[in-house]
């Protein structure tokens, strides 16, 4: 996971109290402390303007979309992920 970020990037969610985590090693960090707690499944990917929308959901409940994912580039790496939870 560390590898898909940039070294600042920064992870915020919209819909949670969580976050938000800024830097690599606050992300891994967070991640590791409190993993999702189903598999996510990606139901479309859109570019929009140089950002990255993908809509997900959980496998779970695998006909439902529950948010965004909007990931901002850097390059080959993340430099900004936004996940929404909308349901």
């Amino acid at each position: 996971m560390r590898e898909w970020f940039t070294d600042e990037a920064e992870l915020a969610f919209d819909g949670v109290p969580i976050g938000p985590f800024r830097g690599v090693d606050e992300i891994v960090r967070a991640y590791k402390e409190r993993p999702p707690d189903d598999l996510v499944l990606t139901f479309g990917v859109d570019d929009d303007g140089g950002r990255v929308v993908a809509r997900y959901g959980w496998l779970r409940e695998p006909a439902t979309v529950a948010g965004r994912m909007l990931l901002t580039p850097s390059g080959e790496r993340i430099a900004k992920l936004v996940v929404t939870f909308e349901r």
